[in-house]
C-alpha cells in the first residue's frame, strides 16, 4: 500500500466510529510489536548465542557477533520501514472497519429487539452501502487524502443515522404507547414534526450515499490532477462559450423580430426556400 506519509498524525475521539485519522502513536506501537516478534528480528541472535554457549567463544568474540547481528537486523528493517508500514496500515483499517461493522449491526439487532424491524433493516442497507464503498475504496491498495476523507465521511453519515433511527424508535414509543408517559398534545404535535425531520433526514442520507457510491470513481480519482493539455484548452473553451452565447443571443433577436415584422426577418435560407417553391408552382 502506497502511503500517505501525513495520514497516520492526530488524534481520533472516538475510533470506533471513525478509522481516520490513524494516530501515529497507535501505528508506530503496532509496528515495534511486530518487529520485535518477528523471527528476522531474533533468529540471527542464535548462532551468536550457540557460539558463545557451545563453541567457548571468547566475550569480546560474543559482543562482536551480536553487535554484527544487531547491525544487519537494524539495517533490514530500515530498509523495509515503507513496506512493514503499508502492511500494518492495512490491518488497522481492516481492523476498525470490522469494529465498525460489528457495532452497526449491534445497533440494527437492538432495533430490532425494540420492534421496529423496518428501522433495523434501513440501517442494515446503510451497512452494506458502506461495506461496499470501502471495499472499492482499498481495492488498489494506495491511500489517498481524498480516499480517507470519503470512508471519514461515509462513517459520519451512516454512525448518524443509526442515532438518529433510535431517535425516532424513541419518538414512536412514545406517540404509540402513551399510556406509558403521559403525552400533551402539544408535545405529540412536536414530536411528530421532530419525526418527520429526521425521516426526511435519512432519506437524503441515503441518497447522497448513494450518490457517492456511484460518483466514487470521480470523487476519489478526480481528473484534476490531470495536466491542462489533457483536460482541455482555456481560450478555446472561452471562444466557445462566446460563440454559442452570441449565436443564441442572434437566434432569439431574429425570432423575435419575426413575430413582429413578418416574413422580411425570416432567415435567409427560409426566404430561398419559400421563392424557389413558389417558382416550382408558376411552372
Amino acid at each position: 500500500m502506497d502511503i500517505v506519509k501525513y495520514m497516520a498524525v492526530g488524534t481520533n475521539n472516538d475510533p470506533t466510529r471513525s478509522t481516520f485519522p490513524i494516530p501515529a502513536a497507535k501505528l508506530q506501537a503496532r509496528k515495534w510489536k511486530t518487529a520485535l516478534g518477528s523471527p528476522i528480528t531474533w533468529a540471527p541472535y542464535l548462532p551468536a548465542v550457540g557460539a558463545f554457549a557451545f563453541l567457548d567463544a571468547t566475550p569480546a568474540v560474543f559482543a562482536m557477533l551480536v553487535a554484527a547481528v544487531t547491525a544487519g537486523v537494524a539495517f533490514y528493517w530500515k530498509t523495509h520501514t515503507a513496506t512493514l508500514e503499508g502492511k500494518l496500515l492495512e490491518e488497522l483499517i481492516s481492523e476498525s472497519n470490522r469494529e465498525q461493522d460489528r457495532e452497526l449491526v449491534e445497533h440494527a439487532r437492538g432495533l430490532l429487539g425494540r420492534g421496529y424491524p423496518d428501522y433495523a433493516s434501513t440501517l442494515g442497507s446503510f451497512l452494506e452501502r458502506k461495506q461496499q464503498i470501502e471495499q472499492a475504496i482499498h481495492t488498489d491498495g494506495e491511500l489517498t487524502l481524498e480516499k480517507q476523507e470519503v470512508e471519514s465521511l461515509v462513517d459520519a453519515v451512516v454512525f448518524g443515522v443509526s442515532d438518529q433511527l433510535h431517535r425516532l424508535a424513541d419518538f414512536d414509543d412514545r406517540l404509540g404507547k402513551p399510556g406509558m408517559i403521559p403525552v400533551t398534545p402539544d408535545q405529540k404535535t412536536k414530536m411528530q414534526a421532530a419525526r418527520e425531520e429526521i425521516s426526511t433526514r435519512v432519506h437524503d442520507a441515503y441518497d447522497i450515499l448513494q450518490e457517492t457510491w456511484h460518483n466514487l470513481g470521480e470523487i476519489i480519482n478526480p481528473a484534476a490532477h490531470l495536466d491542462d493539455h489533457d483536460t482541455g484548452h482555456h481560450s478555446l473553451e472561452h471562444a466557445i462559450d462566446r460563440l454559442r452565447q452570441e449565436r443564441d443571443i442572434a437566434k432569439r433577436v431574429r425570432d423575435r423580430m419575426t413575430d413582429d415584422f413578418g416574413e422580411r426577418f425570416a432567415p435567409e435560407d427560409s426566404n430561398k426556400n419559400q421563392t424557389t417553391e413558389a417558382g416550382a408552382e408558376k411552372e
